[in-house]
């Protein structure tokens, strides 16, 4: 995939944002009282444990058949990775310029460690290019939002880490990688 230029993160980035705002402007609309933060961050916690649990038996079933189903997973888990992300920023910044007193604070308070988790442990689990792509875009992203966000983020990214080495994937797969091919990446 070609390196992302300014624009197209800004852009990216905006769009999500704005979907956010107009998911909250629809949730006071229709005056529902329950937190707009905890409502959708439990949207996205049901749902990736569901796209995970569709991943994990189309892939202990073994029919590579079924690549239209699992290409239309991931890119569930992409889009849902992205609004997660987005969430994540937007109640952060909405919290930052609204005072603790206002009627509307309780909106932007979220589950920040249940979605971190999900952001790192997601890509882990199903470890594909296009996953790991979009979740390097998505903690940088909130890395770059607040310190406190990038601490929270890189204590999540712990047990991701521990995962791919119980599981041996990634650099941590044990393949035996012929001498030819060592070599010619030495040239």
């Amino acid at each position: 995939q070609p390196t992302m230029g300014l624009m197209y993160v800004v852009s990216k980035c905006e769009r999500y944002l704005g979907v956010m705002e107009g998911l909250y402007r629809t949730h006071l609309l229709h005056g529902v009282q329950k937190s707009f933060g905890h409502a959708k961050a439990q949207l996205f916690i049901q749902t990736f444990k569901r796209y995970i649990a569709l991943y994990t038996k189309l892939e202990s079933s073994g029919n590579h058949h079924e690549v239209s189903v699992a290409d239309q997973l991931e890119q569930g888990m992409v889009e849902e990775m992205y609004q997660c992300g987005a969430l994540i920023v937007w109640t952060y910044n909405k919290s930052q310029a609204m005072s603790h007193n206002s009627s509307k604070a309780h909106h932007f308070r979220l589950p920040v460690q249940d979605l971190l988790h999900l952001l790192c442990m997601v890509p882990a689990i199903v470890f594909s290019a296009k996953l790991v792509l979009t979740a390097t875009f998505v903690w940088q992203w909130i890395m770059t939002t607040s310190a406190e966000l990038q601490h929270a983020l890189i204590l999540q990214m712990r047990p991701a880490w521990s995962f791919l080495i119980e599981q041996r994937k990634g650099i941590f797969a044990n393949r035996h990688v012929p001498a030819i091919e060592i070599e010619a990446h030495d040239t």
